[in-house]
């Protein structure tokens, strides 16, 4: 298998996702009376000291992890696939599910904007999404890789427990996804206490989430790179009334630090670009006037191409921050390799240059 060829094996975890790349929930729910009734933070489970995941080497395991829960509140499952001959030592790589989100009774139980708020992993459903990854060379061939299922609705960044009144009754809510994030990652440093290198990557709601979280993964281990591709998670501002109505049923976790990330998700990459320096990478893929996100956000055509241009600016000025960007109204680029800038960059050959730590990967795309 090429180079390339590897590369999108390794990252097309979304392929075999159950819609990480839609972001959209279907079918109609539960009628809704209201939205927001009540939020309460969610507490963090005491499971005792964190354990290594133990399945079988170069196999994937279904794990659930004890404390973290899906929105339903039942126990969230995630793949681990531990490195052949892994010393605790060997590279990470995490991909977080996309599909949507949602915030107020309306769109989880109604419009069903989110996957899964009303599902839970057992084994087998878990298992129909096993990744189609294979340990040919490549820069994650030898690493330990964990596919994490997105049942949360909040960017998988939320810390609190919300209840929402619908026709049926009051219905909680665990957007725990942030609180989620920190159980795993105390798991996996028991697994693997001494990475040199941990990449986190997610298409759509998983890329908001995979940025969302890299404080996090750096906090676990203060000593490793900590790479993040995200596909098609621009961040710009939401409307003022949703933003309001999404912090306050998710109370999501931004990086310690930044003091205005609550004012809107703009804030969150340049506070990355003044705090996080070299040999951190972040690459970003994105149509420059996403209709998805446009959708999410409650932004108008071209909305998202005009406060797009100020956060690529400033990413462009980071030593660690680059965009691949293409101009339209399409969502998610890693479904195919071969999609190309008007300047003639191919998406495939800069996803290597990324992954490779080739020293001529820049910005590409308008």
């Amino acid at each position: 298998m090429s180079r390339r060829r590897w590369i999108l094996a390794a990252l097309l975890f979304c392929a075999c996702d159950g819609g990480a790349g839609s972001d959209a929930g279907t079918g109609p729910g539960d009628a809704a009376s209201g939205t927001d009734a009540s939020a309460r933070d969610a507490g963090t489970t005491d499971a005792g000291p964190a354990r290594p995941f133990e399945g079988p080497e170069g196999a994937w395991e279904y794990a659930p992890i004890e404390g973290a829960r899906c929105a339903n509140g039942s126990t969230l499952p995630v793949l681990v696939n531990r490195a052949p001959g892994g010393a605790g030592g060997e590279p990470i790589l995490v991909y977080l599910q996309g599909g949507g989100a949602c915030w107020d009774a309306a769109t989880c139980f109604v419009v069903r904007s989110a996957t899964h708020v009303d599902d839970t992993f057992d084994e087998a459903a878990l298992r129909a999404q096993t990744p189609g990854f294979t340990r040919d060379a490549g820069p994650w061939a030898n690493a330990t890789w964990v596919y994490v299922p997105y049942c949360t609705g909040d960017l998988h960044a939320g810390q609190r427990v919300a209840t929402y009144d619908t026709v049926t009754g009051p219905r909680e809510v665990h957007h725990v996804g942030g609180h989620n994030v920190e159980l795993l990652l105390a798991r996996l440093f028991a697994t693997v206490p001494s990475p040199a290198r941990v990449t986190v990557a997610g298409v759509s709601a998983g890329a908001y989430g995979a940025t969302l979280n890299h404080w996090r993964v750096r906090a676990r281990w203060p000593g490793a790179r900590v790479d993040v591709l995200a596909d098609s998670g621009l961040f710009v501002d939401v409307v003022a009334e949703r933003w309001a109505a999404m912090t306050a049923s998710w109370d999501l976790g931004f990086p310690p630090g930044c003091g205005d990330c609550i004012d809107g998700l703009s804030r969150v990459l340049p506070h990355y670009g003044r705090t996080v320096g070299a040999p951190h990478r972040y690459a970003l893929l994105a149509f420059d006037d996403d209709a998805v996100i446009r959708t999410f956000f409650g932004l108008a055509p071209g909305q998202v191409r005009s406060a797009f241009a100020p956060v690529r600016a400033a990413m462009s000025a980071t030593d660690t921050q680059r965009s691949f960007v293409l101009a339209g109204e399409e969502h998610v680029l890693i479904g195919d390799l071969t999609r190309m800038t008007s300047e003639g960059t191919v998406l495939g050959e800069w996803l290597v240059a990324f992954a490779t730590d080739d020293p001529s990967w820049d910005d590409a795309g308008p």
